[in-house]
């Protein structure tokens, strides 16, 4: 079996070997001086013939000699204290230590090390480098420097440095386990197709003599889940499993494996097995947590990583805490989670920023969403993600009232998702509020080609049905009647006692002069209107084409009522148009006051209505407002040269 010791280069493990060995020779009630005075003392006792031999043979037992000022490192106070603060993880006085031996022994190889390591565990990485890199000059054919130094780069994510390091260990000492088994790791932290391609050979390797060494298969299987290779990965799972059944490592690591399967009753399983082993793991509650959260069991999951990460706070545990929150509607909570989430790990910035831009977007914070939306655009390559930041972008650019960036956020969703047809449906819509209606018009021709007009389905009869009542309202728009004609007599045939077709139809006749075949269509045609209010409007539309103001004035005055409810954009459209017709009315009867309040209504529900802004002009001029009329008449100029240009 192998020995997959930590590693066998410790810091500190040679020299303090070196140090026992060296001092158990001393008496333990004496110090290293004292000893080394007692020795003085005897050599003087003895006499001139016998005291070069005497010497001679101390100087070999200790391996110095006694004349010489200055005695081996080892033996020296401040070496023992060295390593005793480090072995007690003082690291900082350790530094100290081997700072005051270097001054006395600047050339040691091993003292440099040791401070190199020392500043490593202090997070001191540069002052690491720099003595690591000095002693490796020194010796390069000696592995320990090499040894402390690749756990550096390895701090440092400098996976690439870490690997030369380790492939010369190797290169000097071909039949190291300990460092093929370092390389493993190391390549697996590179993260590229080709490193882990690498690392699979050497463990195909190692394992041709060790076939049941269950950290090898498991480390195997590891890979093999990196790889998507997820039956071999669960093979050796497996295997382990049937080798060593309470194996938390295996168990965990086969719970991941059925997780990317969505296998989540089989993923839960293995961690519940694991958690039994070792209940306190924050790994494991960390990935059950993740677990519950993609069963939609939101509230457990927020409780494991609660556990989690008063155990160990990890840049994870808070992401996924914050997303379940954020399913939760708790919105502040979650986004105090995506930035310490963010705050631990920065680089982590590609998989929070999507989820912190829907929080923000939940909030009301629009563009700082949008600040994120924009960075997840950067980082993610799939396309189902890459269209959902883009529906979000549209919806807070239509809150900002930023609709031509809507209108480009939905262009791009429909570059990725062609046959997309509630997308292409709004891209329809807004073309049609930014007056862009050729634009408008073609999405509605793609969406009807998109969908088969023979269908008996009800589902795919309604869907047609709309698209052919809402061309043709743009084809009515842009005065193509007879086209917009042909689009609702098609709609009707589906749907003969549709009011919204009834009633767009008998708009067109009415436009084309057919005054009384309008009427005779709305009539003949509806007992009891679903949608009354757009029914009345259209017909007191009609009655004032015909100079009938009685009649229009009785069916505004149903469809005005406060019992019909106008919450549909239908009839709140249309109970806006009856206003306008109303104050029309009024005006026409000299009734200005009340024409007034009615046609202001209207401009405060739509400023940019034409016609009521063209209706009160023409009050203020019989009133002799002069001013207030000409600024309602340069407003209507304005929207009027807007819209030609558009």
């Amino acid at each position: 079996m192998l020995n997959f010791s930590r590693n066998k280069y410790k810091s500190d493990s040679l020299l303090t070997n070196k140090i026992c060995k060296d001092v158990s020779l001393l008496t333990n009630s004496q110090t290293v001086n004292e000893q080394i005075n007692h020795l003085q003392e005897t050599t003087e006792t003895i006499d001139n013939n016998k005291s070069h031999l005497q010497t001679k043979s101390i100087g070999l037992v200790f391996g110095f000699s006694i004349k010489s000022p200055k005695i081996p490192k080892h033996f020296h106070p401040s070496f023992q204290k060295a390593v005793k603060v480090t072995k007690e993880k003082k690291y900082q006085e350790a530094v100290e230590y081997w700072s005051e031996l270097l001054k006395k022994y600047p050339e040691s190889y091993s003292i440099r090390c040791e401070r190199g390591s020392a500043n490593f565990n202090k997070s001191e990485y540069g002052k690491a480098l720099q003595d690591l890199n000095m002693a490796i000059k020194q010796k390069p054919m000696k592995t320990k420097g090499y040894f402390i130094r690749l756990k550096v780069y390895k701090a440092m994510k400098r996976f690439d440095d870490a690997l030369s390091d380790i492939d010369f260990i190797l290169y000097i000492n071909p039949k190291d386990k300990d460092a093929e088994y370092t390389r493993i790791q190391i390549l697996i932290h590179l993260k590229r197709q080709a490193s882990y391609e690498d690392a699979l050979k050497s463990l195909m390797s190692e394992l041709q003599s060790n076939p049941n060494d269950i950290k090898l298969l498991s480390v195997r299987g590891n890979v093999y889940r990196l790889l998507h290779q997820y039956n071999n990965a669960l093979a050796d799972f497996n295997h382990v499993l049937k080798l060593c059944p309470k194996y938390v490592f295996a168990l965990l690591s086969r719970s991941k494996v059925y997780r990317v399967q969505e296998l989540l009753f089989n993923a839960r399983y293995d961690i519940d097995e694991a958690l039994q082993l070792d209940p306190q793991n924050p790994k494991l509650l960390r990935n059950r947590g993740k677990i519950n959260f993609l069963s939609k069991f939101h509230l457990n999951a927020c409780e494991d990583l609660d556990e989690s990460l008063k155990i160990e706070e990890h840049p994870s545990g808070y992401r996924y805490r914050g997303k379940a929150l954020l399913v939760m509607k708790k919105y502040s909570e979650a986004i105090a989670d995506f930035n310490k989430a963010l705050e631990m790990k920065p680089q982590n910035e590609k998989y929070i920023c999507f989820d912190r831009g829907e929080t923000l977007f939940k909030l009301g914070e629009f563009k700082k969403a949008l600040s994120d939306l924009d960075k997840a655009l950067e980082f993610t390559q799939d396309l189902a993600i890459i269209s959902q930041i883009h529906q979000l972008r549209v919806s807070a650019y239509e809150e900002l009232g930023h609709k031509q960036e809507a209108r480009l956020a939905l262009e791009n969703i429909i570059k990725l998702q062609p046959t997309n047809l509630k997308v292409i449906h709004q891209h329809a819509d807004l073309c049609e509020s930014l007056s862009l209606y050729i634009d408008s018009l073609s999405n509605w021709n793609r969406l009807y080609k998109l969908l088969d007009p023979k269908s008996n389905l009800e589902y795919d009869k309604k869907a047609i049905k709309a698209v052919l009542l809402n061309r043709g309202r743009i084809l009515t728009k842009l005065c193509r009647y007879e086209e917009a004609l042909s689009d609702f007599n098609q709609g009707l045939k589906l749907f003969p006692q549709n009011v919204s077709l009834l009633c767009y139809r008998a708009e067109i006749y009415q436009q084309l002069g057919r005054h009384e075949e309008a009427l005779n269509d709305l009539n003949n045609n509806i007992d009891q209107p679903k949608n009354a209010c757009q029914f009345y409007v259209t017909r007191a539309g009609i009655y004032i084409s015909l100079g009938k103001y009685p009649e229009a004035y009785q069916d505004l005055k149903i469809c005005l009522e406060p019992k019909f409810d106008i919450t549909s954009e239908v009839s709140y459209n249309s109970y806006t148009l009856g206003l306008c017709y109303r104050g029309s009315i009024y005006r026409i009867y000299k009734k200005y006051d009340k024409a007034l309040i009615d046609l202001n209504r209207v401009i405060q529900r739509d400023p940019n209505n034409v016609l009521a802004l063209c209706e009160r002009s023409a009050i203020y001029r019989e009133q002799g407002q002069f001013d207030d009329a000409w600024n309602d008449i340069e407003k209507m100029l304005l929207l009027d040269c807007l819209e030609i240009e558009q």
